[in-house]
């Protein structure tokens, strides 16, 4: 999935694929409920932090910023 949310640096907003993976069942509500409660502005690295630990599995985040792309997985 995708989701976006704003840099603290500059404001920018950054567009994040989303990979979730697990061994055992995961409701997809869960993994939108887990998104929509993530802060409007943060780093890539505290946004995947985030999701792996709501979610308990493995996460995986692809964005770009400023052209650059970023991964980054826990």
């Amino acid at each position: 999935m995708k989701f976006a949310r704003r840099c603290p640096v500059n404001d920018s907003r950054d567009v994040y694929h989303l990979t979730v993976e697990t061994n055992g069942i995961l409701k997809v509500e869960d993994i939108l409920e887990a998104v929509a409660a993530l802060p409007e502005v943060a780093f890539q690295e505290a946004l995947t932090l985030a999701l792996a630990a709501v979610l308990r599995c493995a996460v995986t985040t692809v964005g770009y910023h400023s052209g650059v792309k970023t991964t980054c997985a826990c």
